[in-house]
């Protein structure tokens, strides 16, 4: 355990209780950490969203055709659609207050997830556990 840091542990213990350390540890390693302060746009309709991100703390907006959607807070991942799918961005994302994420670079996730298929599936649930809750809260 001492491979991991303080804040490491805790978004493991909050958010990937499913992994275990050692499925953990690949994943959390290619993270980044990354703040945006309030009103920054963060993902922008019809253009790439290189990236995965988690919602550590704060909340973002989601919209599309300048209507809003929905209000995302921890917990919460942005880009997990162009994560599945390859495809752009469909709906802006900007922050309503500091929000602090972990973010992957899609490409190397990617890559890491195809070369362990467990950690594959057991990641794919998280992320589509969330979009499905997502999905539900719209209706």
């Amino acid at each position: 355990m001492t491979d991991f840091s303080d804040k490491e542990l805790e978004t493991r213990n909050l958010f990937f209780k499913q992994l275990s350390l050692s499925q953990f540890k690949k994943p959390i390693k290619l993270s980044t950490r990354q703040t945006f302060p309030k009103a920054t746009q963060i993902i922008t309709t019809e253009q790439d969203a290189p990236e995965l991100r988690l919602i550590i703390s704060g909340s973002v907006k989601i919209r599309q055709k300048g209507k809003i959607l929905s209000t995302l807070h921890a917990g919460s991942f942005i880009g997990e659609i162009s994560f599945m799918s390859g495809s752009q961005a469909s709906a802006d994302v900007s922050s309503t207050e500091e929000t602090n994420v972990i973010s992957w670079d899609q490409t190397i996730l990617r890559k890491l997830l195809l070369a362990n298929p467990c950690l594959h599936l057991i990641f794919s649930q998280i992320v589509n556990s969330g979009l499905a809750q997502k999905l539900s809260s719209e209706q």
